[in-house]
């Protein structure tokens, strides 16, 4: 069963983004707090706009800082995915939907995001690959299609740059060591 939303935008998001257990069960019915956030990244990127990249950089830097995993705190939360879009924004000159961002603060609780085709998921899975390399742990984001992660890692990996991060593409036919130069990456 599909948790309902409570939210105006109802029925507009209700076939783009549904969460499906997760590690504390909460559907996005139980979790209006995703949808406040929402605005809150709005704004906090509206604040971005104004600050050079160096400034990016240093605000991504203070957040790896913090004892409190950044996925776990609202705030923290807020400020990264709105780095990420603000980062994406200045790379490849988009501005995420509502629904991205969403689906980026879904899978960074840990949830998962149902996206239709074309609806963003690529962008939608590069903020919570951001929230997730904030924690100085090394992400891996896997997809059996091998051109797909040839174009995404040389579109996406820009926009990790600007933020401090380093981003790596591994291949099945890498030797060790390009495996293991790979694995080094945030």
């Amino acid at each position: 069963m599909i948790p309902s939303m409570t939210w105006p935008l109802d029925g507009i998001l209700r076939p783009v983004v549904r969460t499906i257990g997760g590690a504390s069960g909460i559907g996005l019915g139980q979790d209006t707090s995703l949808f406040r956030m929402v605005g809150e990244v709005r704004r906090y990127v509206s604040e971005l706009k104004s600050a050079d990249d160096s400034r990016l950089t240093d605000l991504a830097r203070q957040l790896r800082r913090h004892d409190t995993p950044v996925a776990q705190d609202d705030t923290l939360l807020v400020r990264a995915i709105g780095l990420a879009s603000e980062s994406l924004r200045r790379t490849l000159s988009v501005e995420l939907y509502d629904t991205q961002l969403l689906a980026g603060l879904v899978i960074s609780r840990g949830n998962i995001a149902e996206m239709e085709t074309g609806e963003g998921k690529t962008f939608a899975g590069f903020l919570a690959t951001f929230v997730a390399s904030l924690a100085s742990r090394g992400v891996h984001v896997c997809t059996p299609n091998r051109y797909l992660a040839a174009r995404d890692h040389r579109r996406l990996s820009p926009a990790l740059i600007r933020l401090g991060c380093t981003a790596a593409l591994r291949d099945q036919d890498d030797r060790v060591t390009q495996i293991q130069q790979a694995h080094q990456a945030d």
